[in-house]
C-alpha cells in the first residue's frame, strides 16, 4: 500500500461517490469533472490502498470486498471535514444552561429583571446568574468563560471587548419629594454647587464615577456627602435630607421612594449602556442566542418614557 498521505479531499470524495453511483460517467457528471480526470483518481486510489477497489460490469462498476470495507470510513472522515468548525446548534428549550452576566443593580432592575419576566419564563432549562463585580473582573472572567456577558456604561467599555448599545437615559437631578428643595420650581447650577450629594460612585464596581468625571469636565464642584454602591439605595438616602443625586431618568420613575425630579441645569450627556461579550464567544451558538434573545426584547418592549420633569 502507498503513502496514505498522498490522499486529498478531492479523491476521497471521488471514492464515496462511485460507491453510490457504481459508474464513473455518473460520478464525473455529478462532480463536474470530466471522466479521464475520475479514472486518474480511481488509478491513484488503487496504487494507495493496493486493491482495484472498483471492477468493470456491464453497467457500471461494481466495489470489491475491500472498497465495501473502506466506504463507511472514508464517508466518516468527508464528514469530519466537511463539519470541521461548525459548532451543533443551541436548542434552548431542551438543553440545560446557565448563563453568567455581570451588572450593576440598576441595570439588573431596568433590563435583566423584565428580561427575565417576560423571556426566560418560555425556557425553564436556561438559568442565568447575576453577578456585580468590578469591570477589570467581569473583563478576565469573560476572558476564561466564566461569564458570558456584561451590561455596562459605555463610557468605561474596554475597546477589546464586543459592544452593542442597548440603552439610553436621561439623567436628572433627584431630591426627597418632602424636602425644601422639591418646592423649588427649577434647580440650579448654584444649588448643585451649594447643596450636598448622594452619589452612586460604586468604585468598586468600575474604573470611574462617570457623573463625577462629567461634573469635573463641566468645571462643577461636588461635595459628595454619603456615596453607596449602586444606584438602589440612593432614592433611600435621599429622603429626609436636603441632598441632591444625579440618577438615571427610568429610576426615579420606578423608585419606591418618592423624589422629585428636575432637568440637569447645566449640558449633560446621556447615560449610554452596553451590552458587552468577549470576542472569543462571538460565535458560540449559546451567547449567540442569549445576546439576540436580549436585544430583541429591549428593542420590542413597551417602554414608559414620559419624562419625570
Amino acid at each position: 500500500m502507498a503513502d496514505i498521505s498522498s490522499l486529498d479531499y478531492r479523491q476521497l470524495r471521488v471514492f464515496d461517490t462511485l460507491i453510490e453511483e457504481r459508474s464513473v460517467t455518473k460520478t464525473a457528471q455529478r462532480m463536474g469533472l470530466t471522466q479521464p480526470t475520475v479514472s486518474a483518481v480511481l488509478k491513484n486510489l488503487r496504487l494507495v490502498f493496493d486493491d482495484a477497489l472498483f471492477v468493470r460490469e456491464q453497467r457500471g462498476v461494481t466495489p470489491t470486498v475491500k472498497a465495501e470495507f473502506l466506504a463507511p470510513q472514508v464517508r466518516d472522515v468527508l464528514f469530519r471535514i466537511e463539519t470541521l468548525g461548525s459548532e451543533p446548534d443551541f436548542d434552548p428549550a431542551h438543553q440545560d444552561r446557565q448563563f453568567s452576566i455581570v451588572a450593576r443593580d440598576f441595570a439588573q432592575v431596568i433590563v435583566i429583571a423584565p428580561f427575565i419576566a417576560n423571556v426566560l419564563k418560555d425556557y425553564p432549562r436556561i438559568h442565568i446568574a447575576i453577578h456585580a463585580l468590578p469591570m477589570a473582573e467581569a473583563v478576565e472572567r469573560m476572558a476564561s468563560g466564566a461569564v458570558d456577558l456584561a451590561i455596562s456604561s459605555l463610557r468605561y467599555a474596554p475597546e477589546r471587548l464586543k459592544q452593542r448599545l442597548i440603552l439610553k437615559e436621561r439623567y436628572v437631578c433627584a431630591v426627597a419629594a418632602g424636602s425644601a428643595l422639591a418646592q423649588q420650581t427649577t434647580l440650579t447650577r448654584q444649588d448643585l454647587e451649594t447643596h450636598s450629594h448622594v452619589s452612586a460612585s460604586a468604585l468598586s464596581m468600575t474604573v470611574g464615577d462617570p457623573v463625577n468625571d462629567l461634573f469635573k469636565t463641566a468645571g462643577i464642584r461636588r461635595d459628595v456627602r454619603v456615596a453607596v454602591d449602586g444606584y438602589l439605595l440612593v432614592p433611600r438616602m435621599l429622603q429626609g435630607t436636603e441632598f441632591i443625586a444625579i440618577l438615571p431618568e427610568s429610576l426615579v420613575r420606578t423608585s419606591y421612594f418618592p423624589l422629585r425630579a428636575f432637568p440637569m441645569p447645566v449640558e449633560f450627556p446621556d447615560l449610554h449602556m452596553a451590552l458587552l461579550w468577549n470576542g472569543r464567544v462571538h460565535n458560540e451558538p449559546g451567547n449567540c442566542w442569549l445576546r439576540e434573545q436580549l436585544i430583541r426584547f429591549l428593542d420590542e418592549r413597551a417602554v414608559d418614557r414620559t419624562p419625570v420633569c
